[in-house]
């Protein structure tokens, strides 16, 4: 079994135009495959909730090693 991170993004706080961006994102994401851009696997949604699945980059924070 392989370890996946999970990304939960509120829809009740975004507005309609984020909603839109945030779609036409996640359809590019699916689509790309590079070895430096973590890998969008699956994507669930609810009424509140939207929840990306990606592969799980161990290791420090992004913002840390910047």
């Amino acid at each position: 079994m392989e370890e996946r991170a999970v990304k939960l993004i509120v829809k009740i706080k975004m507005s309609l135009h984020e909603k839109v961006r945030l779609k036409y994102e996640i359809n590019i994401l699916k689509n790309l495959i590079h070895p430096n851009i973590v890998r969008l696997i699956e994507v669930f949604e609810d009424k509140n909730y939207i929840f990306l699945v990606t592969e799980l980059c161990n290791g420090r924070e992004l913002f840390e090693e910047i």
